[in-house]
């Protein structure tokens, strides 16, 4: 709690950290929200096991004031299925 999880905008728009990267989607854009998921157009059984997300909130201005980074990985199969999930909130220091 309280760590700082530093992460950079990449020349396609997509958000690079350590251990992850989630596109940018464009598509899914509303005013003052950025939205970001590394799921294909077509997913597939592996796809989505191992989820993505990112919500980037701006200001009037179009600067970045918070994020909300869910990632999720699903293992196993059958009733010995395991759903791991962490979401990240961050605020602008």
């Amino acid at each position: 709690m309280g760590q700082l999880v530093k992460f950079t905008v990449g020349a396609k728009g997509q958000l690079i950290g350590k251990g992850f990267e989630i596109p940018f989607k464009p598509a899914l854009v509303t005013p003052g929200v950025n939205t970001y998921n590394n799921q294909p157009k077509v997913p597939t059984a592996q796809s989505v096991r191992s989820v993505s997300n990112g919500l980037v909130y701006k200001d009037s201005a179009g600067e970045p004031i918070g994020a909300v980074l869910t990632f999720t990985k699903v293992g196993g199969s059958g009733t010995k299925t395991t759903t791991n999930l962490v979401t990240y909130t961050l605020e602008k220091k």
